[in-house]
């Protein structure tokens, strides 16, 4: 009877394997076996999908499984794919997913801004995950070297400097085994003159490999190159004239930026505009800025409406596979906010605002905090909504808010300027408060302004040492400047943040362990 029972142990095993072998290669397969722990089914997938890319000469289908389960922030799903490569040490499937999920970590921990507004620890993070996704690479193409998911990080790698090896081998060995547009735009990032490339590369680029892939030529492959990387001058205005000419769709994102630059003064601009928008519709930093454009531009609110609410949507569906991505959890926070400031703007002028009490919006910031700490838009965010829930919130916690928004933002001069002006504000409302004759409001304007006196010396001293590098500035003109410097210059109750060496006066982050309690 043991015997009998193992016979159909080992039959019912047998059959699960097969059954999983025989699955069509998907994500949902994928994320079911990934939860399963299913390792041995995970490679037989894998490799089966990988051999029919390669007979095919078409990795559409494995570039969706990474980019919708790997390409994420998912702590979770990290530890699954590592114990994935434990149990499959020299699998190229299991490292590259590993490669790209902290290729998209990286990117999130660094943020888009400018280097001069991106701080140390924020570049240091960046770093150190895209040295972890570089051994990936390595083992991934040590392991495979025909797996076109593994050449595409490793271009990736080498567009953001990482790896600064020739990356000539492997734009040919992915144009060999998957001659597609997609290798094509790697390669053309390669060359990115804002990333150190040159607009002599990108036109060899267009040359050497677009005759390479079906429907492509050299002519198309420059029209979308010097429009896609900005490339200015006569070139651009060429690129510009030629795309009227030309019909293939995967210009229409190059369309839509176009109408809402250069043929904004069109008649049929802002239909074109929406119509491209609606059928490329992203939660991309790019796509939120062309929703807010297309409004700005062609005054649509009720689309802009329609694409915050659409994005919201999409973003809460890919937060299901990218549950820690600070990206998205802002931005839903960000809806949830708006949404509130909309209520409160369609009530009566007198009437209060409304408690924004959404503990959901709460958790999301402080999820987002993971791998957003370094963002300055997240403490801006997080101190928004902390405005908005308290309604008349205690200052010095306000202020840890503010200051690491100036810290992460590496002393950008547009944040320093905004939190200074900020404090100045609250300490003219404060001493308005209290200049009433009501005797509580009186007490609360004297603790407020006792509250902000120091803290606004202290900025406005570090605005003044921003401003020496940039006095050409806006925020810098010494007109706008002079009200900050009469205020600090009456206070006299301040002495550390009067006199003390700029250099001490600069901020010192608040850990988020801070705001993760209670």
């Amino acid at each position: 009877m043991r015997f009998f029972l193992m016979i159909l142990a080992v039959v019912a095993a047998l059959s699960s394997v097969v059954r999983a072998d025989d699955a069509e290669f998907s994500a949902d397969t994928i994320r079911s076996l990934l939860d399963a722990g299913d390792h041995a089914a995970l490679e037989a997938q894998f490799v089966a999908a990988h051999q029919a890319a390669l007979k095919a000469r078409d990795f559409t289908p494995m570039r969706t499984v990474y980019s919708t389960l790997f390409a994420t922030a998912n702590h979770a799903r990290l530890q699954q794919v590592e114990g994935w490569q434990k149990a499959a040490p020299d699998s190229a499937y299991a490292a590259t997913a590993r490669a790209w999920s902290h290729i998209h970590r990286a990117f999130l921990l660094r943020g888009t801004n400018l280097v001069r507004e991106t701080s140390g620890e924020a570049l240091a993070a960046f770093q150190g995950e895209m040295m972890l996704a570089a051994a990936a690479v390595d083992t991934a193409l040590g392991s495979a070297p025909d797996f076109a998911p593994a050449l595409d990080a490793s271009l990736k790698l080498k567009r953001a400097k990482v790896d600064q090896r020739d990356p000539i081998p492997q734009i040919e060995s992915l144009l060999q085994i998957a001659p597609d547009q997609h290798a094509l735009e790697l390669a053309l990032d390669t060359a990115d003159p804002r990333w150190g490339g040159s607009v002599e590369q990108v036109m060899q680029v267009c040359e050497r490999y677009a005759p390479q892939v079906p429907g492509y030529t050299p002519e198309l492959c420059k029209v979308q190159a010097v429009l896609g990387l900005e490339i200015q001058g006569p070139l651009y205005v060429e690129a510009l004239a030629q795309l009227e000419k030309l019909t293939e769709p995967q210009l229409d994102h190059l369309r839509l930026r176009a109408y809402l630059r250069e043929w904004s003064d069109r008649p049929n601009a802002a239909t074109e505009a929406m119509r491209l928008h609606r059928q490329s519709l992203t939660t991309s930093r790019q796509s939120k800025y062309t929703t807010a454009m297309i409004g700005f531009l062609f005054d649509q609110p009720d689309f802009v409406r329609e694409m915050n609410l659409a994005q919201d949507k999409l973003a809460e569906k890919r937060l299901q596979d990218s549950p820690d991505d600070s990206d998205l959890l802002r931005d839903r926070v960000r809806y949830g906010v708006d949404q509130w400031i909309a209520t409160w703007a369609a009530m009566p002028s007198d009437a209060p605002a409304p408690e924004l009490n959404d503990s959901a919006l709460e958790a999301m910031w402080r999820r987002s905090l993971l791998l957003g700490q370094f963002q300055a838009d997240t403490w801006d965010l997080g101190q928004v909504l902390t405005d908005a829930r308290a309604g008349d919130p205690d200052t010095a916690h306000i202020e840890k808010f503010w200051q690491n928004r100036v810290h992460y933002s590496n002393y950008a001069l547009g944040v320093m300027s905004e939190h200074t002006r900020n404090l100045l504000e609250r300490f003219y409302k404060a001493s308005d408060l209290r200049a009433r004759p009501d005797k509580p409001d009186q007490q609360r304007g004297a603790i407020a302004e006792s509250a902000l006196r120091c803290p606004l010396v202290r900025a406005a001293r570090l605005l003044e040492l921003v401003c020496q590098g940039a006095p050409e500035q806006p925020e810098c003109r010494a007109s706008d400047l002079a009200p900050l410097r009469g205020v600090r210059m009456g206070i006299a109750d301040c002495p550390w943040e009067s006199s003390a060496p700029l250099e001490e006066l600069a901020y010192t982050p608040t850990p988020i362990d801070y705001f993760l309690t209670d």
